[in-house]
């Protein structure tokens, strides 16, 4: 889901929870204001300007933390400087305290399921764990904190594999006008491809190939967050003509 314009949320008993802005690419911008059900004020985040993102050329942003209360008005940061908690959805969470709005010393938190504890200097992730249900503490670094999804041999011979075990009628093809589709899908926690994507145009039977061939290669190197496998989308174009 993208955001453009102004975004306002309500909380239940409709007080204001968050007002917050965003830009055509959906990068937040300005000032966002965040509030407790009670009405009273939580959070101000100023989103300034660092550059453009490396890829899409679009306006890149870093929040700056100038405000964070707690529910009864009580200041924990100032100016990017003391105790801050983000929460994310359902019961996740990250507390630490920032130094000129970096973080700094030791980070904890929870999500995925697990909890987890890091420690920042400058902002930087000097070391992070992550303490898993089954009792393995598994360590992670600023280089190795986020992976994305590989296939084993390289995406080349994924590529050349699937192209092998496709066997497509010209007629499953002739009313496709593009030369190529996409297909995305999901690479699951376990390597697994699932969640299956493509343009409602092409044919049922044409689909059931495309999925049944990307099966066939077998199983991808999940991607990593913070030590922890995760669920990511991938998309791969296919050329039919």
């Amino acid at each position: 889901m993208k955001y453009t314009g102004e975004f306002v949320s309500y909380f239940p008993n409709g007080n204001l929870e968050s007002l917050q802005r965003f830009d055509e690419y959906s990068e937040p911008i300005d000032s966002s204001y965040y509030y407790y059900p009670n009405g009273k004020l939580k959070m101000i985040v100023v989103h300034q300007e660092i550059g453009k993102k490396m890829f899409s050329g679009t306006t890149d942003t870093h929040p700056f933390y100038l405000l964070y209360l707690d529910s009864i008005g009580n200041y924990l940061v100032k100016r990017g400087n003391g105790f801050l908690r983000i929460s994310g959805p359902g019961d996740s969470y990250i507390e630490g305290e920032l130094k000129n709005n970096k973080k700094e010393g030791k980070w904890s938190g929870w999500n995925m399921g697990t909890f987890y504890e890091e420690l920042y200097h400058d902002d930087l992730l000097f070391q992070g764990k992550r303490f898993k249900k089954n009792g393995d503490i598994v360590l992670y670094f600023q280089e190795n904190m986020e992976s994305i999804t590989t296939y084993p041999k390289g995406l080349q011979v994924f590529m050349r594999g699937l192209y092998e075990n496709l066997n497509i009628s010209y007629d499953l093809i002739k009313g496709i006008s593009s030369e190529s589709i996409s297909v995305t899908f999901m690479v699951d926690r376990d390597g697994r491809t699932r969640n299956f994507r493509i343009a409602e145009q092409v044919p049922l039977k044409f689909r059931e190939q495309l999925v049944s061939a990307i099966q066939k290669m077998g199983n991808w190197i999940p991607a990593k967050l913070q030590g922890m496998e995760v669920n990511v989308n991938y998309t791969i174009p296919i050329r039919i003509k």
